[in-house]
């Protein structure tokens, strides 16, 4: 119950504790806010981690998209070989090089081909 009567209600209740019982209970509240502060930092060092993780996402998605609608505004053909290779990459500097490929690449196969 928060509020203005939950310290007094927690001190009524204590006064009610043996010596040994309210240590007990000290020792029982103790934990459980101790735990409550872990959850807490734990919680949010997720939220961030799903936040970042979100951006990076985001941006390989945003990439693999540019890749689409260059070779498609060049009538480039894509097969479904390739563009499950290139829906599946996660690593922004393949997807950057790619970009910069599908520019100039006279097939889909020919952006993916590795340089000599």
């Amino acid at each position: 119950m928060p509020g203005p009567y939950a310290d007094a209600l927690e001190l009524a209740n204590q006064a009610k504790f043996t010596v040994t019982e309210l240590m007990a209970y000290e020792k029982a509240r103790d934990e459980i806010r101790q735990v409550l502060e872990i959850a807490a930092a734990r919680w949010a060092e997720g939220e961030a981690a799903g936040i970042a993780k979100g951006k990076v996402e985001g941006k390989v998605e945003g990439k693999v998209e540019a890749i689409f609608a260059v070779l498609n505004a060049r009538g480039v053909s894509v097969d479904p070989d390739v563009y499950a290779r290139i829906k599946a990459c996660e690593d922004v500097a393949t997807l950057d090089r790619w970009i910069l490929r599908a520019v100039t690449a006279a097939s889909a196969e020919e952006l993916l081909a590795e340089p000599r």
